[in-house]
């Protein structure tokens, strides 16, 4: 069973962290929220995900996209070919390469 627990926040505010238990029987946040209300909803919501085997943790899945730019750079653009791969793939156009040259 979930639960919300009260806190102080920096600015002096009453924030509410939602807490629920995984398949493992950990002790898990559903974030934290303005008022007791959405605490209590995201706990329950995520608690669903876990009985229906859904979510192991809160965080599978996501990808920080600050650490996979720097580490990966922009997925859509290679720097390189493919290993194994020295050119790129042949093009299945039907111009010749001699109607190129003319003009």
């Amino acid at each position: 069973m979930g639960f919300s627990r009260k806190r102080i926040s920096t600015d002096g505010t009453s924030r509410f962290t939602a807490y629920y238990t995984d398949i493992r029987g950990r002790e898990r946040s559903a974030g934290t929220y303005a008022t007791e209300k959405e605490a209590d909803k995201a706990w329950q919501r995520a608690e669903v995900k876990v009985a229906e085997g859904r979510i192991t943790s809160i965080h599978h899945g996501r990808s920080d996209s600050r650490t996979t730019s720097s580490t990966t750079g922009n997925p859509t653009t290679l720097s390189k070919p493919p290993p194994g791969r020295t050119s790129p793939t042949p093009s299945t156009s039907t111009s010749s390469p001699s109607s190129a040259a003319c003009g």
